[in-house]
């Protein structure tokens, strides 16, 4: 897909998920809102969140290897030993990037909520005690890498 991807939307395909289209102004768990979703489905995601899923289908040119043989978790650079964290996040950094890398914590909404610069050691232990319970991504400077996910437990 980095070469040279060509994409395209699949038409009608745009679907938010557990909406049954005739809800209108109730909540999707509504009794009014029968469909192809059913109740449990959509009180599970009315509990989750303020937002439904949404999916859509998209074609490329380009072929997606799903094997697995392109992956290999042990060269990323930057690791977090627990995706669950009460307290203390504790992050993992290859010793090449110690005092050349910098890392940031955003929330769901993309708001950076802390910034590290100049990583100084292998092993970083960031309280995030005061932060909400909820999903926040770890993004380096090294755009080439992807974000890393925690989930902020009480």
């Amino acid at each position: 897909m980095m070469d040279d991807p060509k994409m395209r939307y699949v038409a009608s395909t745009y679907k938010s998920y557990g909406n049954n289209g005739n809800c209108f102004n109730n909540s999707i768990n509504d009794d009014a809102c029968s469909g192809d979703f059913n109740m449990e489905l959509r009180t599970n995601l009315y509990n989750m969140s303020d937002h439904l899923p949404v999916v859509m289908e998209f074609e490329t040119n380009q072929e997606i290897l799903l094997d697995g043989t392109d992956f290999d978790v042990n060269l990323s650079k930057f690791t977090i030993e627990n995706s669950l964290v009460k307290d203390i996040l504790h992050i993992t950094v290859s010793p090449e990037l110690i005092g050349k890398d910098t890392f940031e914590i955003y929330n769901t909404l993309g708001q950076r909520i802390l910034h590290k610069v100049h990583i100084s050691n292998k092993n970083i232990e960031v309280d995030v005690s005061q932060l909400s319970s909820g999903v926040y991504y770890i993004r380096t400077k090294d755009s080439n890498r992807s974000s890393l996910k925690f989930l902020k437990a009480s």
